[in-house]
């Protein structure tokens, strides 16, 4: 083996168990050290082994670009809560919205503090009233329960020897078996965050759902595509092509059967034929007698009255509807373009929202409100954060902080949505007065100079290889 390639070796396995240590130091968030003022760390006592090292620089000590990079992650993973994420490797969405329909705001920069999102997107949605799970298909209608007529009005006369003979049925043999009904192929179901990730400006319905499953059961080219979007396997023309035939199903009438009702009962009238039956007069009783049919009378004369059939059904079988979900207000989506698989809500609360300038030509919108935001519960109304069952613990108690959004670079149609969204000039000065309230936090300082040791290798390490 040459030099060359020795050297070569053991620079890959210098690279491979760096690279193994590189993950575990990734894996962690780092608890970078605070204090009560700038430039605490100057002030505190060091140990004897601490004392043969110097402080490094701020920029040396990597303190606050890991700081920045975990505030950063924060805000791009934790802070809003989710409203959606699309299926990517088999793995199903964590978020699942209630059926809803979106519209696009465009797109902005978005400035929190010292951070600066570019082209992020905003929507408006809507919720629309449906059960809480459009997973499950609901029932089928049940079948028509058998009805029996009468072949002829009670009352006419019928002679002998023309009765309808009673209909013959198959028989089957105790040990035959019966006929089993052949069963469809497993198809992909659809769902409401599949289909909503396809089609951006469809309203998405339980109906749909339940029609594009219904299509999918009998069009093989659907359910292959619904397969492969799924599994997020699905090429970008697949998508498309899947994203049409769901638009026309949705604009085309829907294949899912009405519920199956109780038929009216019907009038059958007198034919021409079935006129009454009167004897006519025999001129001389007739000496020879007829004989009779054993076990059988003859039929007397009688009159012939056109009483209605009658019909004999079973009553509609029950089938509870499923609850619904309380009317809810629009809402305000963000999606940031380091993170597109996934949609955050900006939750309502006290907000008070301003543009500048006044009038004119807008250029920025200044969006205040307090943090941490509530949790979100599509279960509860008016986006309310939801109770604590009993048995949990409730989560601890953070102080609320008032932070400004600002938004740049952004079209008219934000600033019209957004003044809905917080409730316009009438609830202007009462969010106002609920943000005065809020006392800020103390502040802590992060500690910007570091000596050498062990927290010293791994931010320098994060930061220099992340």
């Amino acid at each position: 083996m040459t030099p060359h390639r020795i050297a070569c070796n053991c620079l890959g396995q210098t690279q491979s168990k760096f690279h193994t240590r590189f993950i575990m130091i990734k894996a962690q968030d780092f608890k970078l050290p605070v204090g009560p003022k700038p430039g605490w760390e100057l002030d505190t006592e060091v140990d004897e082994e601490e004392e043969e090292s110097e402080l490094k620089s701020v920029a040396e000590s990597f303190v606050v670009v890991s700081s920045l990079k975990q505030s950063r992650a924060n805000w791009l993973a934790s802070t809003f809560p989710k409203f959606s994420s699309k299926a990517r490797g088999g793995k199903a969405s964590d978020a699942v919205p209630p059926p809803h329909t979106i519209r696009s705001l465009g797109k902005c920069d978005l400035l929190i503090g010292p951070h600066i999102f570019s082209s992020t997107s905003l929507y408006e949605v809507h919720y629309l009233p449906s059960a809480p799970s459009t997973l499950a298909r609901p029932p089928a209608p049940m079948p028509p329960a058998p009805t029996w007529h009468p072949s002829a009005p009670y009352g006419s006369y019928i002679p002998y020897g023309q009765h309808t003979q009673p209909q013959q049925h198959p028989q089957y043999s105790q040990n035959q078996p019966m006929p089993v009904a052949a069963t469809a192929p497993v198809q992909q179901r659809a769902s409401t965050p599949l289909v909503s990730s396809v089609v951006a400006d469809t309203p998405i319905t339980s109906a749909l759902i339940q029609q594009v499953n219904s299509a999918a059961g009998s069009d093989p080219i659907l359910a292959n595509h619904l397969q492969l979007a799924a599994s997020g396997k699905a090429t970008a023309d697949q998508l498309k092509t899947l994203g049409i035939l769901i638009q026309t199903l949705a604009a085309g009438p829907s294949t899912v059967p009405p519920p199956q009702t109780t038929p009216i009962n019907t009038y059958y009238p007198m034919q021409a034929s079935e006129q009454r039956f009167t004897p006519a007069p025999s001129s001389a009783p007739s000496t020879t007698p007829t004989p009779a049919p054993s076990g059988l009378a003859t039929p007397s004369s009688y009159a012939s009255y056109p009483y209605p059939g009658h019909q004999f059904t079973s009553a509609p079988q029950y089938i509870p509807q499923p609850a619904t979900y309380p009317p809810r207000d629009f809402d305000i989506i963000i999606e940031f373009p380091e993170k597109p698989n996934d949609r955050w809500v900006f939750p309502r609360g006290a907000v008070i929202c301003e543009r500048k300038p006044a009038s004119g030509v807008l250029e920025e919108i200044n969006l205040t409100t307090a943090l941490p935001f509530p949790k979100l519960d599509y279960l509860t109304s008016k986006n309310t954060p939801a109770s604590v069952q009993e048995g949990e613990q409730s989560p601890p108690v953070v102080p609320q902080e008032v932070v400004t959004f600002k938004f740049t670079k952004v079209q008219q149609t934000v600033w019209d949505s957004l003044q809905r969204w917080s409730g316009g000039s009438e609830k202007l000065q009462e969010n106002r007065d609920a943000l005065l309230k809020i006392k800020a936090p103390e502040r802590a300082f992060l500690r910007y100079q570091l000596r050498e040791g062990d927290l010293l290798t791994q931010l320098r390490n994060v930061s220099l290889f992340r």
